[in-house]
């Protein structure tokens, strides 16, 4: 399988806090995801100028965290930009203000186009740009990842259910 110039064979990862990928938070620190060793994390891909199903991601992933506060089960969220050209950590900092994401456990992240491809094919989240318009196509997957960075659940579509999720 070939996608964008990479082999899926090319990296092999079991474990997303494996991965060695470098990003920068919306306040424009370096960090890399290992960083969430030890954390169970929500994770997700939008993107700040999408105003279709990334809108509705976020309101599903605070839906989740509601749930997970009710349960009392702490998370780590991370939402991953699919357009790092245009989201840079500063226009990711306004989207999180845009979007009334107050959780300090909640982190969006933004790295090079090749970081970005990787991680939603370690992901399973597949997606394209369209070159002309901007605008991009993309799976509605929320990934739960336990405290090793595998992959425990898949959320996919914007009418998956949340109940029994941890």
């Amino acid at each position: 399988l070939l996608l964008s110039g990479m082999s899926l064979a090319d990296e092999p990862v079991a474990k997303v806090y494996d991965a060695d990928l470098a990003f920068k938070k919306e306040q424009g620190t370096a960090t890399k995801l290992s960083q969430w060793t030890g954390k169970k994390v929500v994770m997700s891909m939008i993107y700040a100028s999408c105003h279709g199903a990334c809108p509705l991601i976020v309101k599903k992933l605070k839906a989740i965290q509601t749930a997970l506060e009710e349960k009392q089960t702490q998370a780590s969220f991370v939402l991953i930009t699919f357009d790092p050209k245009n989201d840079t950590p500063e226009k990711l900092g306004g989207y999180r203000k845009l979007m009334g994401i107050e959780k300090t456990n909640w982190t969006l992240l933004s790295g090079t186009d090749n970081e970005t491809r990787k991680l939603s094919m370690i992901l399973g989240i597949k997606y394209s740009k369209n070159a002309k318009t901007g605008d991009v196509m993309h799976d509605n997957r929320i990934v739960l990842l336990n405290e090793k960075g595998e992959v425990v659940k898949n959320l996919d579509g914007l009418d998956s259910k949340i109940e029994g999720l941890f």
